[in-house]
C-alpha cells in the first residue's frame, strides 16, 4: 500500500529526497493506505496530517518503494524550501510590491493582482495558467508582470500595454523582483531593453528614463520608484 509521488515541487524540502514515481509507503512510521489515510489512535485520516505537525526545524522519517526496493531517508523541514506556491494566495493588510523605471510599473504577481484585473473586467489568460500551474524552479520564483505605462516621453507609442508577463530585461533573464531590479540599475548601456513572454519588445533610452522618473511620479503622487519592502538598503547587487 501507498500514494504514487506525481511530482515534487523545486522549492519543496522533498526535493532531492523525492522523485516522481516513487511510492511513498511511510511517514514517521505510520503506513499509508491505499487512499492516503492514516491510522492514529483508531482513527483514520489524511496522511497530510502527519505533515501538519511538524515544525521548522524538524526531520520527517519517509519510507518510499522506488524500483521495485525499499528505502528509508529522512526530510528536513526547512522553512527556506517550504513549497511556496509561485503566486502567492491572497495577503491582507499589506500594500502592494512595486517598482518604476521611467513610468514602467512592475509588480509580483498575486492573488490580489488577479482579483484587481477581474475588478476592471480584463483577466489575461497566461497569468491565470500560472496562478494554477506555475511552479518554482531554477529559472523563476516570482512572476514579474509589466502591469502598467505611465505617459512620458520616452515611452511614446508604449501607453496602452498592461499586464505583460516580463520575461528578459537588458539581456538578463528575470527569476523574481531582485533581478529585475538588478538588470535596470546594473546597466550602463544607452538603452533599457525589455522582453515580455508575450514577445512585446520595449526600448528605451536610459538617460531619458532617468530625467522622467521623478516627474512622472511627482505627477502621479507616488513617494518613491519602489515599495518599502524594496527599499535600496535591503538590495545588494
Amino acid at each position: 500500500t501507498g500514494v504514487l509521488v506525481g511530482a515534487v515541487s523545486k522549492n519543496s524540502f522533498f526535493d532531492q529526497v523525492l522523485y516522481q514515481g516513487d511510492v511513498l509507503l511511510s511517514i514517521d512510521g505510520f503506513c499509508i493506505e491505499n487512499n492516503g489515510t492514516v491510522d492514529i489512535e483508531d482513527r483514520r485520516v489524511s496522511f497530510g496530517h502527519l505533515l501538519s505537525q511538524k515544525f521548522y526545524g524538524d526531520y520527517i522519517d519517509l519510507e518510499i518503494l522506488r524500483d521495485g526496493k525499499v528505502f528509508s531517508f529522512s526530510a528536513f523541514v526547512d522553512n527556506e524550501r517550504a513549497a511556496e506556491p509561485l503566486v502567492p494566495q491572497t495577503e491582507y493588510e499589506k500594500r502592494p510590491t512595486y517598482y518604476i523605471v521611467g513610468g514602467l510599473v512592475f509588480q509580483p504577481l498575486n492573488w490580489n493582482f488577479l482579483y484587481h484585473c477581474a475588478d476592471e473586467g480584463m483577466l489575461p489568460t497566461d497569468l491565470l495558467f500560472y496562478s494554477e500551474y506555475g511552479q518554482v524552479d531554477e529559472t523563476r520564483s516570482e512572476v514579474i508582470v509589466l502591469s502598467r505605462v505611465l505617459p512620458g516621453n520616452s515611452k511614446v507609442g508604449y501607453q496602452t500595454i498592461r499586464n505583460e508577463i516580463v520575461s528578459v530585461v537588458n539581456g538578463e533573464r528575470v527569476k523574481d523582483m531582485h533581478d529585475l531590479i538588478k538588470a535596470f540599475e546594473g546597466n550602463s548601456d544607452a538603452y533599457h531593453d525589455i522582453l515580455t513572454e508575450g514577445n512585446v519588445q520595449i526600448v528605451l533610452d536610459r538617460k531619458c528614463c532617468d530625467r522622467e522618473s521623478q516627474t512622472i511620479l511627482d505627477n502621479y503622487l507616488i513617494s518613491s520608484d519602489r515599495s518599502k519592502d524594496l527599499e535600496r538598503k535591503k538590495w545588494l547587487f
